[in-house]
């Protein structure tokens, strides 16, 4: 659990060192960022099980019961009850915050993004031709 509040942490801080105050919470950027990564994790996993099966999971239904179970998952672990600042805090001056580990985390936001669309465009070359 540490390693998913440091990639919280790592979105939270980077809005917080922008100060984008003055439109929407700082958490809710952070959440809708993590949101975002995990949705393409779960997109990801559900084309290789069609790769490697046939069988499409992927339907309006899966994606909505998915998004809410993730963003309720998000918002109470990470926070409700002010936990995004209690997170901050523990994090902000921890050895585990260095510049190298929040720029592995953004990677690994980007390469999320990066297989999702390598598997649509991999499934719309193979599959259908």
């Amino acid at each position: 659990m540490m390693w998913l509040k440091f990639y919280f942490f790592t979105f939270y801080h980077h809005f917080k060192e922008k100060n984008y105050k003055n439109h929407s919470p700082l958490w809710y950027r952070a959440m809708l960022v993590m949101a975002l990564s995990l949705f393409f994790i779960f997109l990801t996993l559900l084309l290789i099980i069609k790769f490697c099966t046939g069988y499409i999971f992927i339907n309006r239904i899966n994606a909505a019961i998915f998004s809410a179970l993730m963003f309720t998952f998000i918002y109470l672990s990470f926070v409700k009850n002010g936990k995004a600042e209690r997170i901050y805090d523990e994090f902000k001056n921890s050895e585990i915050n260095t510049m190298r580990n929040r720029t592995l985390a953004w990677v690994v936001w980007g390469l999320t993004a990066f297989a999702v669309v390598a598997l649509l465009i991999i499934d719309r070359e193979v599959l259908h031709h």
